[in-house]
């Protein structure tokens, strides 16, 4: 009886590699608004949902949906603030949140104090490579530890 489910297994699409490409390069260009918050620093070395090492040094944030590796560019439309970000968790696991970000990240954002903040985020790169122009002048470059500078100056 179990020819049936080998046939039917056989039968079933597979996907490439390309055809996983061209589902994450959809995602270029999407924006979303909503609440960020950020990581707590009991989360410091833990591992994420990905199996990464979470350090909040690093420019980095948690996305429900987004692929890891993506690139996202966050602003704070308040402070006019913006950084770019690696998807390398998945979370915020509170509904009313967008993104849990990493410290640093949200210190470059100035929302420390409040520990929350209203953002728009734009997806900018795939596979931890920036495809699209930013408002952020420092880029990181590919890899999944890439740490981004403070500031365009450094």
């Amino acid at each position: 009886m179990a020819f049936p489910v080998i046939v039917a297994m056989l039968m079933m699409p597979v996907l490439s590699k390309t055809d996983a490409s061209a589902t994450a390069d959809s995602f270029l260009g999407v924006v979303q608004q909503g609440t960020a918050s950020y990581y707590h620093p009991r989360f410091e070395g833990r591992k994420t949902a990905f199996g990464e090492v979470f350090h909040n040094a690093d420019f980095t944030a948690a996305h429900r949906s987004f692929p890891h590796n993506t690139m996202l560019e966050v602003t704070n439309p308040s402070t006019k603030k913006t950084v770019i970000v690696r998807v390398n968790d998945r979370g915020p696991y509170s509904r009313h949140r967008l993104l849990d970000l990493s410290k640093e990240a949200a210190k470059e954002l100035n929302m420390i104090r409040a520990g929350v903040a209203k953002v728009s985020v734009r997806v900018v790169g795939l596979h931890g490579v920036v495809l699209l122009p930013t408002q952020d002048a420092s880029q990181p470059t590919d890899g999944p530890h890439t740490e981004v500078p403070l500031t365009a100056n450094e």
